[in-house]
């Protein structure tokens, strides 16, 4: 059947973020359209959004249309939460109309919810484990200077001024990746006539 390290969780074919349009209440606080009586438009994804905001609410207006319906008029009324920032200042956060968490952006699949309430993944989390070892390996070794491309099994010089501590952890962390990449690495020699 699969082959190495084929399967997982995360192969169910769940959309990912990065693929979903976002609804950032960062970006309508910066033009002032969470502002009590504010009234205007978004335009979101080739269409426009009638927003109007309230105390404490802003009412995102729009026609929907999925793949198997007709258009659909909704009129959705989200919360809005001001929270106050360590240093003076508050920092607008939606509430899920689902679950009520406080989220920074909600995405638009038929209706806005946040991430998980519409069980939406990373792209990350689709990387196998292998791969993600392969790039922190990568990354720990750039991080110690090292100039080369998947380098894995070479262990970089301790940098100049480097205190030896602090170099051990970074060697140790670099070993931790490159054990969980190793078997993969000699599966990918042994099918490239590389093996021993």
């Amino acid at each position: 059947m699969g082959g190495f390290n084929s399967g997982g969780w995360n192969d169910t074919g769940r959309r990912v973020v990065e693929d979903v349009p976002s609804l950032p209440i960062g970006a309508l606080a910066d033009r002032g359209m969470v502002r009590p009586g504010y009234r205007g438009g978004w335009e979101w994804r080739d269409e426009w959004i009638r927003v109007h905001a309230d105390a404490g609410r802003v009412t995102l207006v729009y026609d929907y249309r999925s793949t198997w319906t007709d258009w659909m008029h909704v009129e959705e009324a989200i919360a809005v939460d001001s929270v106050a920032c360590r240093f003076g200042g508050t920092r607008p956060y939606w509430r899920c109309p689902i679950c009520q968490k406080r989220v920074l952006a909600l995405y638009g699949i038929g209706w806005f919810r946040c991430r998980g309430c519409h069980r939406l993944a990373y792209r990350s989390q689709r990387d196998r484990t292998t791969f993600r070892a392969l790039e922190r390996g990568d990354r720990l070794r750039r991080n110690l200077g090292m100039e080369t491309f998947l380098g894995w099994g070479s262990v970089p010089p301790r940098p100049k001024g480097m205190h030896l501590r602090t170099f051990a952890r970074a060697i140790l962390a670099i070993k931790a990746a490159d054990d969980v990449a190793e078997p993969f690495m000699r599966h990918m020699a042994g099918d490239c006539g590389g093996g021993r």
